[in-house]
Parts: C-alpha cells; sequence; structure tokens
C-alpha cells in the first residue's frame, strides 16, 4: 500500500486523483482477499486437526479394570510406550499377602504330615463362600465377554459387508478397513477373556467340591486339599489385583490415579496399538 500514498499526496498533485482513490480501493481490496484467505487456510488447518483427532479416537483400544477396589500405583502415564505384559496399575492388596503366607505355611505342614491348626465349621463356610463368589464373578465375566463377542462380531461382519460394497469412495475403504482391523483386535482380545474366566470358573467349581466333599477329622492329605484350595484362591484373587498391558502400543488416556475408586468393568485407559502406530 506504501507505494499508493504518495500518489494521494497533495504535493504531488494539489488532490487526490481519481485514479489514484480507485488504487487505493483496489489495494484494500487485495489485502482484505490475502486476511480472509488465511483464515480459511487456518480454518482449515483445525479441521483437518480434528479429523485427525477423531481418527485417533476410533483407533483406540480400552483397558478395563479387572476388579472393584482401591487403586495402589500406577506405573504409566498419558504418551508413555506400553510393553506387552507390563504391570500399568495394581490394586491395595496387602491383607491377600498375609492370607496367601498362613495359607501357604498351613499347606506345607499338612503335607509333612504335622497338623496345623484345623478350619472349623465357620472357616470352611467362609472358604466355601469365597468360592462361590469367585464363581459368580466368573459368570457375570463370561456373560459380559459373550456380549462383547456377539457385538464386536456385528461390527466386524458390518465393516466387511462395506468392503464388498461396488462403487464404495476410497475415504470409505479406508475407514471401513480400520474399523474391521479394530474389531478383530478386540473380538480376539474378547474371546481370550472369554475362554480365561470359563477356565477359570471350572478351577474354582473343582475347588469347590472339593472342599463341599471334605471331612474335617480325614487323613492330613484331605488338609492338603483344604489348604492348597485357599492357597488357589488367594493366587486368583492376587493376580486379578495387577493389570497388564495386553500388547505393545502408546498410552493415549489415562482415567486413573493411585487413590482412584473403581468398579469391575471401569475404563482405566486408552491406549493406540503399536500395529496401528506404525501404520500411521
Amino acid at each position: 500500500m506504501a507505494q499508493f500514498l504518495p500518489m494521494l499526496n497533495s504535493e504531488n498533485t494539489g488532490q487526490p486523483s481519481k485514479n489514484n482513490v480507485i488504487r487505493l480501493f483496489v489495494a484494500l481490496g487485495v489485502l482484505s482477499v490475502i486476511i480472509s484467505t488465511l483464515i480459511l487456510l487456518f480454518g482449515q488447518g483445525s479441521k483437518e486437526l480434528d479429523a485427525v483427532q477423531a481418527q485417533i479416537e476410533d483407533q483406540m483400544l480400552d483397558l478395563h479394570a479387572p476388579m472393584s477396589g482401591m487403586i495402589r500405583s500406577v506405573s504409566v502415564c498419558e504418551g508413555q510406550e506400553l510393553t506387552r505384559g507390563q504391570i500399568v496399575l495394581e490394586y491395595e492388596n496387602s491383607h491377600l499377602h498375609q492370607v496367601y503366607l498362613s495359607a501357604q505355611i498351613a499347606y506345607q505342614a499338612a503335607l509333612l504330615g504335622n497338623d496345623p491348626d484345623l478350619p472349623d465349621t465357620n472357616q470352611r463356610n467362609q472358604a466355601q463362600e469365597e468360592i462361590k463368589e469367585e464363581i459368580q464373578g466368573l459368570r457375570q465375566i463370561e456373560q459380559v465377554t459373550q456380549q462383547e463377542i456377539e457385538d464386536l462380531s456385528i461390527v466386524q461382519a458390518r465393516a466387511l459387508l462395506a468392503l464388498r460394497t461396488p462403487g464404495i469412495s476410497t475415504e470409505e475403504q479406508a475407514s471401513a478397513t480400520q474399523y474391521e482391523i479394530n474389531s478383530s483386535i478386540s473380538l480376539a482380545q474378547a474371546r481370550q477373556q472369554h475362554e480365561n474366566a470359563v477356565y477359570n470358573r471350572q478351577q474354582a467349581e473343582k475347588r469347590l467340591q472339593s472342599l463341599q466333599q471334605m471331612n474335617i477329622n480325614n487323613s492330613s492329605l484331605d488338609l492338603s486339599q483344604y489348604w492348597l484350595a485357599r492357597l488357589h484362591l488367594t493366587e486368583q484373587t492376587l493376580a486379578a489385583t495387577s493389570l497388564q498391558a495386553p500388547e505393545d502400543g502408546l498410552v493415549v488416556r489415562l482415567d486413573v490415579q493411585p487413590g482412584s475408586q473403581t468398579i469391575y468393568g471401569d475404563v482405566v485407559l486408552s491406549y493406540m496399538p503399536k500395529d496401528l502406530l506404525q501404520e500411521n
């Protein structure tokens, strides 16, 4: 615009000419077009950023609380890489360690033929009730994972059907492919969780049957079976107090912290699988 200003100086012409005024308005028009273009470009960049964010959220997978209770420690943070088998968080379980130690000592004593503290009727009944609660919890997990398997199977089938649709656009094909990949991963995890729940329930039912048939006056071998059942129960309960990463990936969102109270099934964190990170 500076090149147009001298044309309006009264020392040059005394009064601004009609042509100079027109040029000034043209310059202002060009400037407004440039400003509008920049605004549109920045707006488009914001839309692209939102699209990328939405794509990331579509590809994220969730980790769920394995039990109800208070979280003692969290070992990861947002943006941190995950390694398969890495402990993500742990629940408060100090009282369970003491129960496990007591059962282990009693079991070893029974194997050696010594008389550990004999479980009275109340203790045997309590052990049976604990196993019944475990079985009930495992049945709930079976139901939840079975429903997940059915839902994810539908999602996967729809994605595969979309991929076979004639005339599908490149964008739609990419989206359907991503949904098929995500549903396949989640489906495999749900099936594994379901199989684990079925196996653990069957083992718990065997321990319960053993306890129900036990006679307190039986031999030390029967007592060892009692304490072995207690050990197995405590071991499984302890195993559920820590959550491990099912695969390599990257933590995208963390929803809990030490001291948080969770209910079984709550989302504790979301992550991006390593395979998807490499593709992107």
